[in-house]
């Protein structure tokens, strides 16, 4: 489990580890732009020095203007690699659109499910990050706001490839 702390000067950290306080990442925050509470989560945007807008979730930085492309591309082009001419996606999670957005670059893709539980998440991504969440109004593009656990179960529909684009402690969802 990480340990997250704010320092005095506008620092946020992120240590990997509690008991390995001797590294962390660090990034200066120039302007706190949104900070609230979800039914799920604490939600803060940041304007950061080096990375533009980033968001925190439960204080973890989960996105940042400058270089959410290297996750989000990873997190789609390598299981859309796997499959021949993918035509359905399911993302769990990833109600900030960015996974959505690299999957939607594959020319055969014709449907993509994004089930995110936190409606707060989407909007303060469509606030905040409009760039990266354009998908979510594309036609192609169902959103579905729930648990994700009890959506799937709902779906009737296969799918092709599934990303989970969620914190691995949130990923028990999928085992129950």
């Amino acid at each position: 489990m990480n340990s997250h702390k704010t320092w005095p000067g506008n620092w946020h950290n992120e240590f990997v580890h509690p008991d390995q306080q001797h590294k962390a990442s660090s990034l200066k925050i120039e302007k706190v732009l949104y900070t609230g509470e979800s039914e799920f989560q604490k939600i803060s945007v940041v304007m950061t020095a080096a990375y533009g807008r980033a968001m925190l979730l439960d204080r973890i930085m989960v996105k940042t203007e400058r270089d959410a492309w290297l996750y989000n591309e990873m997190m789609a082009f390598l299981p859309l690699g796997m499959v021949y001419e993918p035509r359905s996606v399911l993302i769990i999670g990833g109600g900030d659109g960015g996974v959505c957005n690299e999957v939607l670059k594959h020319p055969s893709v014709r449907k993509v499910v994004i089930i995110e539980r936190d409606q707060r998440v989407v909007d303060m991504s469509m606030r905040y990050f409009e760039e990266s969440s354009l998908c979510l109004r594309d036609s192609k593009v169902e959103l579905v706001i729930g648990d994700p656990l009890l959506e799937i179960q709902k779906r009737k529909d296969k799918f092709d490839v599934v990303v989970v684009d969620m914190f691995a402690d949130m990923s028990s969802l999928l085992t129950r």
